[in-house]
């Protein structure tokens, strides 16, 4: 009887936990508590599942890691039981942060801009409007990284005394100055070089 084919009924069920677990550390190379999140919870799950369908296997694994800290501190912040955010909406964002037009620091703003404000944009879209697209103009940047350079000669003495921490308060002000529309490892190489210029 057709309707009782074994092969066509294990393939019209559900995935038990045991195998999605599996799968999930298999393919996205999650962590344990990852794959149980999205294992266990069939909101989390489906947002995921959307996710990945859209995704590539490097852009996944980036993603796992928003929708387990941003999105989850979202819902729980808000207190909701609903994603605000579609799929492909998320998607697009992880798509900017991997092409390097957007930061990590602008992917969280703009997550946070749709959810609570609900607006009716496409990442790229609210991004371009509210200055969070990476600027890669290199003149713009060593000009930026020169008058702080100028504007701090102690800081830069601690740095080339060995104190590592000084590199930091140069990349923190270079993201506060663009509004962390600044790629930071091509700012913090390119401060690098700077600095190794100085006399």
């Amino acid at each position: 009887i057709p309707e009782f084919n074994l092969n066509d009924i294990k393939k019209s069920l559900p995935m038990l936990p045991w195998e999605r677990r599996a799968r999930y550390k298999q393919e996205f190379a999650m962590k344990d508590e990852d794959a149980e999140m999205f294992v266990v919870n069939e909101m989390f799950r489906d947002f995921f599942e959307g996710v990945a369908s859209l995704l590539d296997s490097e852009k996944v694994k980036l993603a796992v890691n928003y929708i387990t800290s941003d999105i989850a501190g979202l819902i729980k912040k808000a207190g909701v039981e609903e994603f605000k955010i579609s799929p492909a909406f998320f998607a697009e964002i992880m798509t900017m942060i991997s092409a390097g037009e957007l930061s990590s620091r602008g992917a969280k703003d703009i997550l946070a801009v749709y959810w609570n404000e609900s607006i009716d944009k496409n990442p790229k879209a609210i991004a371009e409007e509210r200055g969070m697209i990476q600027k890669n103009d290199p003149e713009a940047l060593k000009k930026m990284i020169q008058e702080l350079i100028d504007q701090n000669p102690t800081v830069v003495a601690d740095y080339k005394a060995g104190k590592q921490a000084s590199l930091q308060f140069f990349i923190g002000q270079i993201m506060k100055i663009s509004k962390g529309s600044i790629n930071p490892q091509i700012a913090r190489e390119t401060l690098l070089q700077m600095i190794d210029t100085q006399a």
